[in-house]
């Protein structure tokens, strides 16, 4: 017995047949395995008859540490496991190990297959990465792959993953695969009896298939049986090749003729509709080519085609035998026929790793009214309930709301030290108030949480231990139910969209066929979803094993979840372009997977979300405008120029279809309120056929300047640029329609070709900001005044990055010409001042900007430089403002120390508008190069200008 009943005991067994070259040299690298206690770690070898000198070297081996076994013939390969799998159950095994006679084990290859299985309770069995050995069982060289597991082709073919390829680290990740590599598994014995042999009584192995592909016989009956088969890299063993399929005409007859045989018994024995239809017609090819090869070339292999159909009958009374008793989802295994990729990610735990200890959770608030004070309520009792183990902040963001729902709150809670308040003056978007309240870096973990969720500790503690847990999980959610507990499986989780998912979608298809292939893939409810579906329902029944780990997922809903700070920051957070909301999180999810981290779904996780309440509040036709042209933004990062051009098609085509059904759903309108929201979708449809996206590809033009007002002239679209301008010395407005050409005539003057005589006509609008600057929008003839229906314009805060939200929730569009006129020395962040220019800039665009001659009487006694510019990007906007404010009191002022600090909170209180930066020409150039090769696709379009008149730079900036 074990010294202690925790240790696993394990039986390891080895069968060889004229194994003379390799058997000593496996049996010495099996007896020096470490890591197991006394007496739980025994050896078997059985010899089938061996007519060489492997019997010989098998009886010099220590007796007292190898069992053997040395048969009068030959039971076959399978036969001998099967009964080594009962001396296992006498030895009250937990796990069985089967070492193929030419497998050179590390001395803790058989512990870390057997921790891989005490860790993950869904897996029966796991497989090491195999490397190509010589006859001495050491790794040839250079380092050569052997085997990564097993895959499944579409003509029901199996060969090993990486078989041939040199060791580049390209299979060091744990994932299930296929099947176990038959040289070297381990599996475990609870689950055994599940994947027994249907028709036989105690087998692991057929018996019928004698040797050869009796592993992917194994491997499908252990995937239907509902358990897992893993890859696990950090086990490494060497292994000799002898058996390849580019090797067949220097193998001998015997072993062809196993092949042929057993490749029929394969299909014969598991081959049912549910899961093969897929790869019916290639595998109808392969066999008919193997039959005639068998016919009229490899003729000694004829015979076994006659034994292969002989069994015939019998194989199928066993395949319907074990379809009786599957857990897998029926047409399950028709994921497995995609080859080699045909993988999922596992998880690999590590207590060791550093431990979630803050957490700031972010609540983005947008007009959601009495929603934000149940999930507030909710989040600061669970804050309260886990303050001895997890400090929890809570910032609650509002983006501009009108309901005053977050002011509201802001009183109740104003004595509370955990929450805080992030007023906007303007709608910064989802993405946008997620990085503003996650600005810095004081925080182990983000939890991001709708406004429409309550989450409880229990949930919050789940997701920080399953964080603490996987150092590979990147971003960790719960199970989204509704208020009754019913599992909300279209929020929950998805798979990334594809083409075919997109089609169904916009071609109204998943409303017409609920249940088609492609919406149920990408929404995670097609067959092979089935273990999935089973964590998500808590349905114990549905597999075999105890669901205790979470699950690699794609895409989880954003409604809630928790990153770690560590990937939320590699990734620079959620990308503000997609705004206001919708893709933002597709978006980072498959920036979170190309980056090498995990998405978790946490069965053990609920929360209760009421879902909806976005589109709620903007009304379907303001969705529509949203979801377009993300959905397009999306595709334009991560799919390639002909995947796009597709998405174009399919979505004009799927936008026809539903403004022709229109007027058959104003018919059949219920009211007319109804009818109004089918207006306004029309009028948004209709709009978004001209331009579904704002993405579209880039125009290569030799005169762009010219071009963009041909365009404009000609299409008489609403506005071309945004020019934003501070207020002259003596505080008087420019002249309507001068603010462009009294900004500096000389510099006009020496780009002729590219401002003059570009065929546009400019008429002006001002709009006076709350900071007293300037903000000009420059139309197109023909303009009505739609733009601005509602009167007067509004003032708006003067923050570079809301002017132009501002603009483009009023004219619903982006730029081809964008003017900056002494401004960004003026901003917090001028890093972040020209990403948001050039994002609203459209591709190949022109972005002209200007820079005042630095005077030092107003300005800070140091120049900024770009280190400086980099730090206000990355630092958290408050403390680098009053650091500005003291800088300028200190230098502008005159004033110091205390009466410094003091004139600046007065300075910031005020909101008073001062010079932020001393920015030259020289660090605007920088600025420049740095953010095209690190932040934002951009180039110099022209090389700066500096006018005589009044030293002012100016820079003209094509975005890419």
């Amino acid at each position: 017995m074990c010294a202690q009943a925790a240790k696993p005991r394990v039986l390891a067994h080895v069968v060889s047949y004229n194994s003379e070259e390799t058997i000593a040299a496996c049996a010495e690298r099996l007896l020096q395995s470490t890591g197991f206690e006394k007496n739980c770690l025994k050896f078997e070898i059985t010899d089938n008859a061996s007519s060489d000198e492997t019997p010989q070297i098998l009886r010099s081996l220590p007796d007292d540490q190898i069992e053997l076994f040395l048969l009068d013939e030959n039971s076959g390969f399978c036969r001998a496991h099967n009964e080594a799998y009962q001396r296992a159950i006498e030895f009250h095994a937990d796990y069985l190990a089967l070492v193929n006679p030419d497998v050179g084990v590390r001395p803790d290859t058989l512990l870390k297959l057997v921790e891989c299985l005490e860790a993950d309770p869904s897996a029966a069995a796991v497989t090491p990465k195999l490397l190509r050995a010589d006859s001495e069982l050491s790794p040839i060289a250079p380092q050569t792959i052997d085997a990564a597991g097993m895959y499944l082709t579409s003509s029901f073919r199996h060969f090993d993953r990486g078989s041939s390829e040199n060791d580049r680290g390209q299979f060091e990740e744990p994932q299930y695969v296929y099947g176990a590599t038959g040289a070297l598994l381990v599996l475990r014995m609870s689950a055994i009896r599940d994947f027994l042999v249907a028709d036989a009584e105690s087998q692991i192995l057929d018996e019928r298939f004698f040797a050869y592909r009796e592993d992917a016989d194994l491997a499908w009956r252990i995937n239907i049986s509902g358990w897992r088969c893993r890859y696990e890299p950090l086990a490494s063993a060497q292994h000799v090749r002898r058996v390849t399929h580019d090797r067949r005409a220097q193998l001998s007859n015997t072993i062809n003729s196993l092949g042929v045989r057993n490749r029929f018994l394969l299909q014969f024995g598991n081959f049912t509709w549910a899961d093969c239809w897929s790869s019916t017609p290639a595998t109808l090819v392969r066999n008919l080519l193997v039959t005639g090869a068998a016919v009229s070339i490899e003729r000694t292999s004829f015979p076994a085609l006659r034994e292969a159909f002989a069994k015939f009958s019998e194989m199928t009374a066993r395949c319907r035998l074990q379809e009786k008793n599957r857990k897998a989802a029926r047409g399950a295994m028709s994921y497995w026929f995609r080859g080699s990729k045909a993988v999922e990610s596992a998880l690999a735990p590590s207590p060791a790793a550093e431990k979630i200890r803050t957490v700031r959770a972010v609540i983005v608030n947008y007009n959601a009214g009495n929603r934000l004070n149940a999930c507030v309520a909710a989040l600061e009792q669970a804050a309260r309930t886990l303050e001895h183990s997890r400090r929890i902040e809570i910032i609650i963001l509002d983006n501009a709301s009108a309901d005053a729902s977050a002011v509201r709150l802001e009183a109740r809670y104003k004595e509370n030290p955990r929450i805080s308040f992030n007023f906007q003056a303007s709608n910064l978007g989802f993405a946008g108030g997620i990085n503003t309240a996650l600005a810095g870096a004081n925080y182990d973990a983000a939890l991001i949480l709708n406004p429409d969720v309550i989450v409880s500790a229990a949930a919050i503690e789940r997701l920080c231990k399953t964080i603490d847990l996987f150092p590979a999980a990147g971003l960790a959610a719960p199970v989204l139910t509704d208020a009754v507990g019913e599992v909300q499986r279209g929020f929950t989780v998805r798979r990334f969209p594809s083409l075919a998912s997109i089609t169904a979608e916009t071609l109204g298809l998943h409303a017409l066929w609920p249940n088609n292939p492609w919406t149920s893939r990408q929404r995670c409810c097609s067959n092979w979803d089935w273990r999935l579906n089973a964590a998500l329902e808590r349905d114990s029944s549905a597999v075999p094993y105890e669901q205790t780990l979470p699950l690699c997922v794609e895409q989880p809903a954003a409604a809630c979840i928790m990153i770690r700070a560590k990937a939320f920051q590699e990734l620079g957070g959620f990308d503000e372009r997609f705004w206001p909301a919708w893709f933002e999180d597709v978006d980072f999810c498959r920036r979170l997977s190309d980056g090498g981290w995990k998405s978790l779904i946490c069965s053990e996780a609920r929360v209760v979300h009421e879902g909806g309440y976005s589109l709620s509040v903007i009304k379907r036709s303001g969705f529509l405008k949203a979801w377009y042209p993300n959905l397009f933004r999306y595709w334009a990062l991560h799919h390639s120029e002909p995947s796009v051009l597709a998405l174009h098609i399919i979505v004009r085509f799927g936008i026809l279809l539903r403004i022709a059904a229109t007027p058959l759903q104003l018919v059949f309108a219920s009211d007319s309120e109804e009818r109004t929201e089918l207006f306004s979708a029309l009028k948004a449809h209709c709009l978004l056929l001209l331009k579904p996206n704002a993405v579209s590809s880039p125009q290569r033009l030799d005169s762009p300047i010219n071009a963009i007002g041909e365009k404009i002239s000609r299409s008489a679209k609403h506005v071309s640029s945004v020019c934003s301008a501070a207020l002259n010395s003596s505080g008087h407005q420019p002249a309507n329609g001068g603010a462009v050409h009294s900004v500096d005539g000389a510099w006009l003057k020496s780009l002729p070709e590219a401002l003059q005589g570009s065929g546009l006509q400019i008429s002006t609008q001002s709009i006076e900001l709350s900071n007293q600057a300037l903000l000009t929008v420059i139309e197109s003839p023909g303009v009505r005044g739609k733009q601005r229906s509602n009167g007067s314009p509004q003032a708006i805060k003067a923050d570079l990055r809301t002017d132009i939200e501002a603009l483009k929730g009023v004219i619903d569009d982006s730029y081809d010409f964008l003017v900056a006129i002494d401004v960004i020395q003026e901003t917090t962040s001028p890093l972040r001042a020209l990403m948001n220019w050039t994002r609203v800039v459209k591709p190949r665009g022109l972005l002209y900007l200007t820079l005042p001659r630095v005077e030092p009487v107003t300005v800070h006694c140091e120049e900024t430089t770009l280190e400086h510019i980099i730090a206000d990007y990355l630092r958290p906007s408050s403390e680098r403002d009053l650091e500005h404010y003291v800088e300028y009191a200190a230098s502008a002022l005159g004033v110091s120390g205390s009466a410094a600090i003091s004139e600046a909170r007065n300075l910031q209180a005020a909101a008073n508008r001062i010079p932020m930066h001393s920015l030259t020409s020289k660090t605007l150039k920088e600025l420049i190069e740095w953010s095209a090769k690190h932040v934002c696709p951009l180039e110099l379009a022209q090389d700066s200008v500096i006018t005589a008149d009044s030293g002012r730079s100016h820079w003209l900036i094509r975005a890419l």
